[in-house]
């Protein structure tokens, strides 16, 4: 059994299979305090409260009066009591399989420090009898998935982005360079472009759909957001649900945020300076509305469409720079130099590129180019569209012309 536990959805799933059979949110609701009878000494029975620990699509959705908890604190603590719910959730319903009968492969995607590791497989053995547990990283595991046995994952996350060298089966802990600039960073700014667009996003739950009042509201408008709705009505929100949580809410509303990225959201092949050639560019497009739950059409706008980018720009004003701004880089060079290190690389600043560079040249001269030549993509980033055409183009302008990056 094939178990990944990230900071954002649970994956479980077959050995040998081409995807996993399940996937969940990484989140756990936790509503009331149920009471539970525990025998005592004798014929005594006590009483105790224990909170009900909620897992899985359905329930999330539909449960009302309660507070949605993340497996992981803003801190980097884990909450095992929320970790095993989502193990048994995962094995027993999904799966529908006693793990006393198969050995477990797991990633260590939120589980860093080795205090962490060896809990993690104390819950295994002790909780669910598994007869062996193996734990590795999971860009290891994509690397081995692709054919690989050396390779540079680049793994665009929920939590952020991490490039890792493979060399011969092994990570190299020394060269591996990670940003915080990943799915929740550019969900957050998606958001903060649709509140500046005076965009008001509503869960279903929030909408009374039966008064039939569906307004266009900035669909008429221009690509700067302003403009008039269309009959001037106002939304009409019904109190579906009157004891929702205010962790609920925002987790659904988030959902309409990712939902929106996957529909909207692009990366162009070359870079386009400047805020008036990006409006044109996206006009250019004709890319239709995207409806929200209300029933608001939301029109294709720069901000929104070309928020992608800041993956692989990053978030300085020069990231345009060449390679020879901060890396020396002769012109007859064969291999990547050594001149990329932490003080010359901003990981949460920097561009994309440059951290890939910056990750290679910690490595072996030796394997430098085996690296270029073998750089996977993986992680739910980099399924945008645009992406990989991107990052190539990006890669080859800091490059010398006889090096070329193979993605």
């Amino acid at each position: 059994v094939v178990v990944d536990i990230g900071s954002c959805q649970c994956k479980f799933g077959s050995a040998g299979q081409d995807q996993p059979r399940h996937s969940f949110r990484s989140q756990v609701g936790v509503r009331g305090l149920d009471e539970m009878e525990v025998e005592g000494n004798g014929e005594e029975v006590y009483k105790i409260k224990k909170a009900k620990n909620l897992v899985g699509e359905m329930e999330l959705r539909t449960c009302q009066d309660m507070e949605l908890e993340p497996l992981v604190s803003a801190e980097g603590e884990i909450t095992w009591d929320y970790v095993e719910s989502v193990f048994r959730h995962g094995i027993e319903n999904c799966m529908r399989l006693d793990m006393k009968d198969y050995p477990l492969m797991m990633t260590e995607s939120i589980f860093k420090t080795q205090q962490q590791k060896e809990k993690l497989l104390e819950m295994c053995y002790e909780s669910f009898d598994s007869p062996g547990t193996f734990i590795g990283r999971d860009s290891m595991f994509s690397s081995f998935s692709a054919g690989r046995r050396s390779s540079l994952v680049v793994d665009f996350g929920a939590s952020g982005t991490t490039v890792t060298p493979i060399v011969d089966g092994y990570a190299l802990e020394n060269a591996i360079v990670s940003t915080t600039r990943g799915g929740n960073w550019l969900d957050a700014k998606i958001m903060a472009a649709f509140k500046e667009l005076k965009y008001d996003i509503k869960p279903w739950f929030q909408v009374d759909k039966s008064k039939g009042d569906k307004t266009n509201g900035n669909s008429s408008s221009s690509s700067s957001g302003s403009g008039n709705k269309k009959g001037n009505k106002k939304n009409q929100v019904a109190s579906v649900m009157p004891t929702l949580q205010a962790s609920f809410i925002s987790a659904h509303t988030m959902d309409i945020v990712r939902d929106a990225k996957t529909w909207m959201c692009f990366i162009p092949n070359t870079r386009i300076e400047g805020t008036d050639a990006r409006k044109q560019f996206v006009d250019k497009m004709n890319m239709p509305p995207y409806e929200l739950p209300d029933g608001t059409m939301v029109a294709a706008d720069e901000s929104i469409c070309l928020a992608g980018e800041a993956l692989i720009l990053g978030t300085s004003c020069n990231s345009a720079a060449t390679l020879a701004d901060k890396l020396p880089l002769p012109k007859n060079a064969h291999v990547v130099p050594p001149h990329a290190i932490e003080n010359l690389v901003d990981p949460e600043v920097d561009s994309l590129p440059l951290l890939i560079l910056s990750s290679i040249s910690k490595c072996d001269v030796d394997t430098r180019r085996t690296l270029l030549n073998n750089i996977l993509l993986v992680g739910g980033g980099a399924l945008m569209d645009g992406l990989h055409a991107r990052v190539s183009s990006e890669l080859n302008k800091l490059l010398p012309s006889n090096m070329k990056p193979k993605i």
